[in-house]
């Protein structure tokens, strides 16, 4: 039995715009907002090391301003804190949007192969 008749060749860009057509209509507003939610959880991380340096500089002053300190290891906390909580909402929508894009694959997958007949199905 010759196998290579009955296989097709896509190229790569055929397959993604395949894929791709699964994430129309919500599921772009999910990517926006989770790309949104990236930029600021990274931004809160990049801010990090400019509140560690500033008290750094503080407690090495000859008078040391305890409520500027208090006042900085409080806001790293929220903004440490922050940035984990954002990060943890947008791996959890992302994987909820990839589960309903493989439940969605899944389901056609399903439809496809059960309106073929026992002919088509004993040729592959």
């Amino acid at each position: 039995m010759n196998e290579n008749n009955n296989l097709r060749v896509l190229s790569d860009g055929v397959i993604i715009k395949r894929l791709l057509s699964y994430m129309k209509g919500r599921h772009i507003v999910t990517v926006i907002v989770a790309l949104i939610l990236m930029v600021v959880a990274v931004l809160f991380d990049v801010t990090l090391p400019e509140i560690v340096m500033g008290i750094i500089t503080e407690l090495g002053k000859e008078t040391i301003d305890f409520s500027f300190v208090l006042l900085s290891v409080i806001a790293y906390g929220v903004l440490m804190l922050s940035s984990y909580v954002l990060n943890f909402i947008q791996a959890l929508m992302l994987q909820k949007m990839g589960q309903q894009i493989m439940y969605k694959i899944r389901e056609d997958v399903f439809v496809a192969i059960d309106s073929l007949s026992i002919a088509q199905l004993n040729e592959i």
